[in-house]
């Protein structure tokens, strides 16, 4: 299990790994390194949490705040008694598809991430720190694009099935490539 410590990684520990692998040998990555992002992690909860409650509300919300409390103290507003319960009876669809359409992004992006560490290094031959800064362009990339996208006038259908198309054929084109080589095939 040592000599695998890049799976599990996600998008920030690789950039925290990057330069814990260039400054730390193994040894020490292995004995106490490997504990630094997930403390960094606790200390950015921490400046989240101290943001979030060190800014006021605006005034937009402030004024749909009140509006709700004067309807609830209204005896003759019928009030909601479970919002997610409506919400999940009569918009299930919508719901299924925000879901399936971050849980694609999500698991092909952290998927793929792990199994070209795992792969670079292994079968590629290419050096962990070099492969390290590949994901972490990759992930620099990734972090500068999504903005963009967030701009795109084809809408998010078009875009998704895109994503989803291209996905899918990059994994038949691995599973073909595989299967072609002799060592795929003698097993």
């Amino acid at each position: 299990m040592a000599t695998d410590r890049r799976a599990g990684r996600t998008a920030p520990g690789d950039r925290c790994a990057v330069l814990l692998t260039a400054l730390l040998s193994d040894s020490a990555f292995v004995s106490w390194g490997w504990r630094i992002p997930f403390l960094l992690s606790g200390v950015l909860v921490i400046v989240g949490l101290w943001i979030r409650l060190s800014v006021d509300e605006s005034p937009v919300f402030k004024q749909a705040l009140a509006q709700a409390e004067a309807r609830k103290a209204d005896s003759t507003a019928a009030a909601e008694k479970l919002p997610l319960v409506a919400v999940l009876r009569h918009h299930w669809r919508d719901v299924l598809v925000a879901m399936g359409a971050r849980m694609a992004e999500n698991i092909s992006y952290y998927v793929i991430t792990a199994f070209i560490l795992v792969y670079a290094t292994t079968s590629a031959g290419v050096s962990k720190q070099t492969a390290l800064n590949a994901v972490l362009i990759a992930s620099a990339v990734h972090f500068a694009v999504i903005p963009l996208w967030a701009r795109c006038r084809t809408g998010s259908a078009a875009v998704l099935s895109i994503c989803w198309v291209r996905s899918a054929s990059a994994c038949g084109c691995s599973r073909s490539s595989r299967s072609s080589t002799p060592a795929a095939s003698a097993t």
